[in-house]
C-alpha cells in the first residue's frame, strides 16, 4: 500500500481567512489612510477617493509588497 502524498491547503486556506489574504491587507490600509471618517455625498465621491486611494497606493510598489509579503506565498508559488 503506497503512502497518500500529503497535500498543502495553505493557499486555500488563506482565501477564507481574511487575515490570511494580502488583498485584505491592501484594503484595510486604504481604508485606514484614506478612506475612513468620511462622509461621501454620493456614489461618484466614493469612487472618486478611491481611485485617488488605489492612485496613492500604486505609487508606492514598496509599500504593496511590505503589504502583501506573506511567508507562505512564497512557499505556494515555489
Amino acid at each position: 500500500m503506497s503512502a497518500k502524498p500529503r497535500e498543502d491547503h495553505t493557499g486555500a486556506a488563506a482565501r477564507l481567512q481574511p487575515k490570511l489574504n494580502p488583498v485584505e491587507r491592501i484594503w484595510l490600509y486604504l481604508r485606514e489612510r484614506f478612506l475612513s471618517a468620511r462622509v461621501f455625498h454620493d456614489y461618484e465621491a466614493i469612487l472618486d477617493a478611491s481611485c485617488t486611494a488605489w492612485n496613492a497606493l500604486a505609487a508606492e510598489p514598496e509599500r504593496v509588497c511590505s503589504l502583501a509579503n506573506f511567508p507562505y506565498i512564497a512557499r505556494i508559488n515555489a
